[in-house]
């Protein structure tokens, strides 16, 4: 959260395994920003997860 100004809540929070909550309550372009930083934090654990083998 504090490196891409971003936060996803585990489903089980909600009753829902095996899945990400996802809620916005602002314009749909803060919405895509707020993906676009979750594309770059997965990005950065696929290149460490390489990194690492």
């Amino acid at each position: 959260m504090n490196e891409y100004k971003t936060l996803l809540v585990p489903g089980s929070c909600f009753d829902i395994e095996y899945s990400l909550r996802l809620g916005y309550a602002f314009e749909s372009e803060h919405l895509k920003n707020g993906l676009a930083c979750v594309s770059q934090f997965l990005k950065k654990l696929e290149k460490e997860k390489t990194a690492i083998r």
